[in-house]
């Protein structure tokens, strides 16, 4: 009796081992993972002065028909190319008489040509930045006009900057027709 259960036990396995094999046999299955790696966009706004050091509120006031250097560039920090655009917006800071915007177009920025301005009022840079690139300056100079009364007399004048970039490769011809900009 052992070896008949010994002999049916040995013809049981042999059975299971003959399926499962022919089951492997029309059956196969592979997996693979593949890895996809994106780049970067980074970028960083420098505003210098004229000695090349960061920008701060100039200790001399400015008067009717001064020019004081402000450098603003964009630097590429990422890993692929980016379009970068930049605004610049004037404002009087706690302004102790009431300007209009005609009245802020006496504070003159001397925009560069590689920049061009588009329909929002940002200036787009007009080549992709390569990675590690920097712009030429947006501007270098912040003039008071001659034309400025004594409204202007004691005021602070307040330039913001703000700067964004978006992936050039596959994102049209230039910045002006590029998609992905912050609103």
């Amino acid at each position: 009796m052992t070896k008949r259960r010994l002999g049916v036990l040995l013809l049981s396995l042999l059975i299971v081992g003959s399926i499962y094999t022919t089951y492997a046999l029309f059956n196969s299955s592979q997996t693979k993972k593949g890895i996809i790696t994106t780049g970067k966009v980074k970028i960083a706004l420098n505003d210098l002065d004229g000695l090349g050091n960061p920008f701060t509120e100039p200790s001399a006031k400015m008067v009717p028909g001064d020019d004081m250097q402000r450098i603003v560039t964009v630097k590429n920090e990422g890993n692929k190319p980016v379009f970068v655009r930049v605004k610049a917006t004037k404002e009087l800071v706690d302004a102790k008489v009431d300007f209009s915007r005609d009245d802020l177009a006496l504070i003159s920025l001397n925009y560069a040509t590689d920049w061009q301005v588009g329909a929002d009022d940002y200036y787009y840079y007009q080549s992709p930045l390569v990675a590690g690139g920097e712009t030429t300056p947006l501007f270098t100079q912040v003039s008071l006009s001659k034309e400025a009364d004594n409204r202007f007399s004691d005021q602070k004048i307040a330039i913001t900057l703000q700067a964004d970039g978006v992936q050039a490769d596959n994102n049209g011809l230039n910045s002006l027709e590029a998609s992905g900009w912050p609103n």
